[in-house]
């Protein structure tokens, strides 16, 4: 049995086919039997290509990698629009991983703020956190503390903030 990235690349390459070959209610099916697996991501830009063909509007739209969601994200916080920001970043919060380091740290920034604008500051500090964890480089690591010090000191929380800074 395959599993793990075997799998997902299987379901994509599947999908793909199905699409070339004009079985597009077939590579509709494949993208819901991997997502079903929750591996679906890998399949989803072939069903929504699949959907438009068949003049079917997909039942969400993702055209976009993630670094243009990200950079997508990051306008929504420059605007204000938080609530649009969490939305468009919490997809990509969760496939972090796949980031290069310097959109993983644009990533974490974008997120923790537009979560501390919304007063989800334990959430937004818990992604600092998280993402500080997994950054290799203690430089980088340093800038998230910062930022975390920086949110804190901006909602009152000095020795929240102070504590941030020890890192």
């Amino acid at each position: 049995l395959v599993e793990g990235d075997a799998r997902e690349s299987s379901y994509g390459r599947a999908a793909a086919a199905a699409n070339a070959g004009r079985e597009h209610l077939a590579a509709i099916a494949i993208w819901k039997k991997a997502d079903s697996e929750g591996l679906g991501d890998s399949v989803k830009r072939h069903a929504d290509a699949a959907y438009i063909t068949l003049d079917i509007v997909p039942p969400r739209i993702d055209l976009f990698g993630d670094s243009e969601r990200l950079s997508r994200g990051e306008a929504l916080v420059d605007q204000g629009m938080d609530d649009e920001a969490i939305e468009a970043l919490r997809p990509i919060f969760d496939r972090r991983s796949a980031l290069e380091r310097d959109e993983h740290r644009r990533l974490a920034f974008a997120y923790s703020r537009s979560l501390a604008r919304e007063h989800q500051l334990d959430d937004a500090m818990l992604v600092l956190r998280m993402s500080a964890g997994e950054m290799p480089r203690a430089a980088d690591r340093r800038e998230v503390y910062l930022f975390a010090a920086r949110l804190l000191e901006e909602a009152g929380e000095i020795d929240r903030a102070i504590a941030a800074l020890e890192g």
